[in-house]
């Protein structure tokens, strides 16, 4: 006569592979989690490096050959200079507006040990940006490169209106994430006010 039922090691054997199958599920489950946390923590990268480049690239496109006579020197001159690791410049678009409305706005993006610097003040001024505090100081962005493209279209790494007479054709500017790599691709902004 046989006993109807299952035998101790069929048991044994059904609960080995009901775990086998919970163990594979929850890897999975916590696979797809750790994914899923890596891909929204590099959008929400990207997307802070984008809004630091549209603010950067907005500033730029309203640059206006602002003439004013620099604390140091007597003769006025263009509100633009160029090095690599800063440009400073007047814009009629200011990154972050004032309270109250303003034509012209002096800003320097610059290149700092603490991260990307951006500063600004309003027009007419004889306060040097250099000893305005930062509007913004961006750990993220570990350094910028900018480069000026002159009228023939040649790129040069410093643009200086002691020895220009005009605004560069365009503003190169790379952004350098954490890596060391670009944060975003090279943005290059054509200065309409630059054009002859």
């Amino acid at each position: 006569m046989r006993l109807r039922g299952f035998t101790l090691v069929e048991i044994v054997v059904a609960l080995a592979i009901g775990a086998a199958g919970l163990v594979v599920t929850f890897g999975a489950v916590r696979l797809g989690l750790t994914a899923w946390g890596r891909t929204e923590a590099r959008a929400a990268a990207m997307d802070h490096a984008r809004g630091i480049r549209l603010v950067i690239e907005r500033a730029l496109d309203g640059t206006f050959p602002y003439r004013h006579v620099p604390p140091e020197r007597g003769a006025a001159r263009v509100l633009f200079e160029g090095r690599p690791d800063r440009v400073t410049f007047a814009t009629v678009t200011p990154p972050f507006p004032d309270a109250a409305p303003v034509a012209f706005t002096a800003v320097m993006v610059s290149s700092e040990p603490a991260g990307l610097a951006l500063r600004q003040h309003a027009l007419p001024s004889a306060l040097a940006l250099d000893r305005v505090p930062p509007a913004l100081v961006d750990a993220d962005i570990v350094g910028a490169r900018f480069r000026y493209r002159d009228q023939q279209g040649a790129w040069q790494d410093e643009w200086d209106m002691t020895r220009e007479d005009t605004l560069p054709r365009a503003v190169e500017a790379t952004l350098l994430g954490r890596g060391g790599g670009p944060a975003e691709p090279i943005l290059t902004v054509d200065l309409r006010a630059g054009r002859p």
